[in-house]
């Protein structure tokens, strides 16, 4: 036999064995849900993960990548700490729609933290969420839009905890002029340190408020409402807070001392006048 011929049975062996170390260098498919759980196979599967997962030579986790079943699009890629639903992300990281738009992209620190703008995407490209982060909390004005572009909320925060004036907008429905500003606003509403700071104002499409509450006087809340016929209603509590922070009335700790609702049909009746309560002014929280 040539020194040069290779037999067939020897053929068949050497064809086998680079068959399978070349199974082994593609590696495992790992599937998942569109919820990130793993499944045990392919049915009911969004995308999948070839596992080892390659190692990052710049620094922690590993170079990730998962792809659509259903077309073998890239679904996700970034340095992550593992191929499972609660891995860590490590640096810029993002999601994609299946015909290559993003979905989603952050930047997460050296500590798996988010720490820079997350961002989320309609499938046409405009932005759905804005969200600003440092060092694994929200730090920032949290900004929601619709398909559009149509600003619909922003949302402070400070050390993770809502701070600041809330603000909705109407995103341009009925006939109001929205935009990337927000346009008319519908609602305000104040909190402090993560916590309603009871003081709002609603607003109709047209510009006119047509609700307010505050504290008017320490111990004393008061909120009203106007209804389209031009009329009012009104609703005030009084109250003082124990050494526990709970509510004190008449009544004992946990109660508050309430009017009953009152109804203004001509801006005049029982006294009150909306424009003596809350207008123009950003009543704190005086005797809190």
């Amino acid at each position: 036999m040539s020194p040069h011929r290779v037999s067939t049975p020897l053929l068949g062996v050497l064809l086998l064995s680079t068959l399978c170390l070349g199974a082994a260098a593609q590696g495992e498919r790992r599937y998942f849900s569109e919820y990130d759980y793993p499944l045990d196979g392919p049915e009911d599967a969004l995308y999948y993960v070839e596992v080892p997962l390659p190692e990052n030579p710049g620094g922690p986790g590993y170079r990730y990548q998962a792809h659509y079943l259903e077309n073998d699009a890239l679904y996700a890629e970034g340095i992550r700490s593992g191929p499972g639903k609660d891995e860590q992300w490590f640096g810029d990281w993002r999601y994609l729609y299946p015909d290559g738009q993003v979905k989603e992209k952050g930047h997460n620190d050296d500590q798996g933290r988010p720490d820079g703008d997350l961002i989320s995407y309609f499938a046409n490209g405009q932005v759905d969420e804005f969200k600003p982060y440092r060092a694994g909390k929200l730090e920032g004005v949290e900004k929601h839009y619709d398909d559009e572009g149509n600003l619909l909320i922003e949302i402070p925060y400070q050390d993770g905890a809502r701070h600041g004036m809330q603000i909705a907008y109407y995103g341009g429905s009925g006939g109001t002029e929205g935009g990337p500003d927000g346009g008319q606003i519908q609602e305000e509403r104040r909190y402090r340190e993560g916590r309603y700071d009871d003081f709002y104002n609603r607003y109709a499409r047209d510009g006119q408020r047509i609700g307010h509450a505050s504290y008017v006087a320490p111990g004393v809340f008061m909120a009203w409402t106007r209804y389209r016929d031009g009329g009012y209603a009104r609703r005030e509590a009084t109250f003082q807070r124990d050494a526990q922070g709970r509510p004190v009335g008449v009544g004992g700790a946990g109660n508050i001392n309430v009017t009953p609702l009152v109804s203004d049909t001509g801006g005049g009746v029982g006294g009150f006048d909306p424009r003596s309560f809350g207008m123009g002014r950003n009543v704190g929280r005086a005797g809190r």
